[in-house]
């Protein structure tokens, strides 16, 4: 049987733990073996053990493999989440627009396969709200690209484009999206305005 799990802070302060131990008694529900799980998620990389000064264990963070898995399980588990047919159409006008082949100097192609992006976007959605409208999605990355004038050397990736998770100092992982800077962007901008044209 499938379970889905849906957590807010004032939904666990109800029930009187904080949002965290409110994960935990999930874990706990869904195995008896739960320190067991966080060996293996440290073992495989998903996980990595943080020290204090003294270089005592004072807890865990999530690695970028981590990260990245966690974003995916809580896009693809979303119930208001729009239909793939729907991503998997934004996806390819996306591709269209980037230049084809891989990125000078590199070994990355400049748009992955259409799966791949389909995962960003669900992601992008996820992070970021589901109130963007298709239509500035793709002007926004039509403006983007035409920004380079052809000289794309510093351009991101599509898949970066979209959204990329960097570590800070701390080790943290942080997302940071292109895209979304657009997509801000067009609300400053008049609306009797060329507002990709602006962008450029």
């Amino acid at each position: 049987m499938e379970s889905t799990f849906s957590f807010n802070r004032k939904s666990c302060d109800g029930a009187g733990v904080s949002l965290c131990k409110g994960f935990l008694l999930a874990a706990v529900s869904a195995s008896k073996e739960v320190q067991d799980e966080m060996n293996e998620l440290i073992a495989t990389g998903y996980v990595t053990a943080t020290y204090d000064d003294n270089m005592k264990p004072d807890g865990f963070q999530l690695s970028y493999k981590g990260s990245s898995a966690l974003a995916t399980i809580i896009a693809d588990s979303d119930k208001e989440a729009k239909p793939d047919e729907c991503y998997e159409t934004l996806a390819k006008e996306l591709k269209d627009i980037y230049p084809k082949g891989k990125k000078p100097g590199t070994n990355y192609y400049w748009a992955d396969a259409v799966p791949i992006i389909v995962k960003r976007l669900k992601i992008f959605f996820k992070k970021y709200g589901n109130d963007f409208n298709y239509e500035d999605i793709v002007k926004a990355t039509q403006a983007y690209v035409s920004s380079f004038n052809g000289a794309y050397g510093y351009m991101k990736l599509l898949k970066y484009f979209i959204f990329k998770e960097k570590k800070d100092a701390d080790g943290e992982c942080n997302s940071e999206s292109e895209l979304l800077n657009y997509l801000e962007k067009k609300d400053e901008v008049s609306q009797d305005k060329d507002w990709d044209a602006d962008l450029r």
